[in-house]
């Protein structure tokens, strides 16, 4: 060893001193002491996953056809096995979501929409003659028709007042009830049967109902023949509707197996 001017030693042969030795772990006297040193972190850089440290998975994973993803993976919230939105329900399968979400074994059979509606006619026949009769007898708006046979004048009357709240009452009394969130009338109601919208199974709405009461009502006063046609037409349609159910894109089902939503 020889002595340097600025107080520092050099070996005789002028090499660095060797570096001091690592510090041992865990320190003399520490609570860690038996135990194995940390990992040290971040891994070292080098090609390709360190020895010992899987990738971490990508999140969220890749949908179908992504980059990376399993052929034919479906995973995933709202699709395919196991997500959300199969089955009856609110999402893309059977429920209250979007696309064709009415199965057809929901369907309501052909008697029970007729006696919905014979109960329903018998409703509104009874609340018609009620309002009738203070109309009749306020001669308001009546005309008067005269028939003449060869010895026999016949004069009859008409209320244009009492037509007119008649058809009101007929065309309310469908909007009203098909349209809100039951899509019952009485008459549906006493059979367990409601109307739907046709693709989601939502409800129609008031504007609907009252658009599909009105087709109905109009092939029953100017077209009798069609209206007979429109009552028979579920027994060979595929989804049961009447003409007036398809004009107004509309299914009958079952309300005990495609109940109304629960209100929030």
């Amino acid at each position: 060893m020889t002595d340097r001017t600025d107080g520092g030693t050099d070996d005789a042969d002028g090499s660095a001193p060797p570096p001091p030795p690592p510090a041992s772990w865990p320190p003399p006297g520490s609570p860690h002491e038996g135990y194995p040193p940390p990992p040290s972190y971040p891994p070292s850089a080098g090609p390709g996953p360190q020895a010992g440290h899987p990738p971490p998975p990508s999140y969220p994973p890749p949908g179908p056809g992504a980059p990376g993803s399993p052929r034919g993976y479906a995973g995933g919230y709202g699709g395919g096995a196991g997500g959300y939105g199969s089955g009856y329900g609110y999402g893309s399968g059977y429920g209250y979501g979007s696309g064709p979400t009415v199965p057809r074994e929901v369907y309501a059979g052909y008697w029970p929409r007729v006696g919905g509606w014979l109960i329903d006619a018998v409703i509104v026949w009874v609340v018609s003659y009620i309002v009738s009769i203070p109309l009749r007898s306020s001669h308001v708006a009546e005309l008067t028709i005269r028939t003449q046979t060869r010895s026999v004048t016949r004069v009859g009357h008409f209320s244009l007042l009492e037509a007119v709240a008649e058809i009101v009452i007929v065309l309310v009394y469908g909007a009203v009830f098909c349209g809100s969130a039951r899509g019952q009338t009485p008459g549906m109601m006493a059979v367990g049967v409601r109307a739907v919208d046709r693709d989601t199974g939502g409800k129609i709405g008031f504007v609907r109902a009252l658009w599909r009461g009105a087709f109905e009502y109009v092939l029953f006063i100017v077209l009798l023949v069609p209206w007979i046609l429109d009552m028979l037409f579920p027994l060979w349609d595929g989804r049961h509707q009447t003409l007036h159910d398809k004009v107004s894109r509309t299914v009958v089902v079952r309300a005990s197996q495609f109940p109304a939503p629960p209100r929030r």
